[in-house]
């Protein structure tokens, strides 16, 4: 604006309609302080005056570009720029990973599970602390507000396989779940949820499951003071890694016609005990199914 002004300025004010070319000239080495001999005249009193004001006016302004500038470059803004650039072109690479929305206590152990299972995740939160010290380590860490979608676009959300909104707002972990879905419709969605009165409201908005931390725990409490041994072996058989004997889940496909258990061949496999089967797109589950039962396509 300040080189437009000018340039129509001297234009107006200079004597012989000086050209277009000239005044540009003119405007710049009056802005810049630079001092070339004038190559436009203004020699009457309105011409002076606006000289005056443009060459104060281009002093501001060179005075506030530089401070500015300055101030990015030292301040490590253009380093992290850098970093954000860099980590985005390598998010945008994955595919099929998991999106973390919200680093507390459950987003950090849903991070360290993640980690332990060797699964890509993607990380997003806003708290510039933590997210330098999870850079550090070699996360995949995008800061910014995940109910906004272009941040949950730059996590891949249109490729990942699930998202956990896991931030301690439910109106939060709400809008990250409806956009998550809407971005994509095939995305799994685990959300977090503290008010029981706002489980309904998250299932509707497309979460698959809506998850209570306060609840479970209570029922962990419970369960471990009045069935301890029932706990521990729960414990001992999903979430002891060091153990021999340990559960997990196997998504079997479809087959023509349909096979039964006792084609799959569990007897070459003495240890394998399948505790139940689910069919696909329901929660209902065929505890200790019998031989004979038909698998197109479920989930052990």
């Amino acid at each position: 604006m300040l080189l437009l002004c000018g340039t129509v300025g001297y234009r107006i004010f200079g004597d012989s309609e000086p050209s277009y070319l000239d005044c540009l000239y003119m405007t710049v080495i009056t802005i810049s302080t630079i001092g070339y001999q004038e190559v436009v005249a203004v020699d009457e009193a309105p011409g002076r005056i606006f000289n005056m004001i443009l060459a104060f006016s281009g002093i501001g302004v060179m005075t506030y570009l530089i401070s500015q500038i300055t101030a990015y470059v030292v301040e490590g803004h253009l380093k992290i720029n850098l970093i954000n650039q860099k980590i985005e072109r390598m998010v945008a690479k994955l595919e099929g990973h998991y999106i973390i929305c919200g680093f507390g206590q459950v987003g950090e152990t849903i991070l360290a599970d993640l980690k332990r299972q060797h699964l890509d995740f993607v990380l997003i939160d806003s708290d510039e602390s933590c997210i330098s010290e999870l850079r550090e380590q070699g996360h995949f860490v995008i800061q910014g507000d995940a109910t906004d979608d272009k941040i949950l676009e730059k996590a891949g959300a249109k490729y990942a396989a699930g998202l956990f909104a896991v931030t301690g707002e439910d109106n939060h972990n709400m809008v990250i779940t409806l956009s998550a879905r809407l971005l994509n419709p095939e995305l799994k969605v685990v959300s977090r949820c503290e008010e029981v009165a706002n489980r309904n409201k998250m299932s509707r908005a497309g979460a698959d499951k809506v998850i209570s931390p306060a609840n479970i725990g209570a029922i962990r409490m419970i369960n471990e003071m009045v069935q301890p041994t029932m706990t521990t072996f729960v414990d001992q058989l999903f979430f002891n890694q060091n153990s021999e004997r340990s559960v997990s889940s196997l998504q079997v496909g479809h087959f023509d016609g349909g096979i039964k258990i006792t084609d799959i061949g569990l007897r070459d496999f003495p240890q394998t005990l399948i505790l139940g089967v689910r069919k696909d797109n329901t929660d209902t589950l065929l505890y200790t199914p019998p031989r004979d039962t038909s698998l197109e396509k479920v989930t052990f």
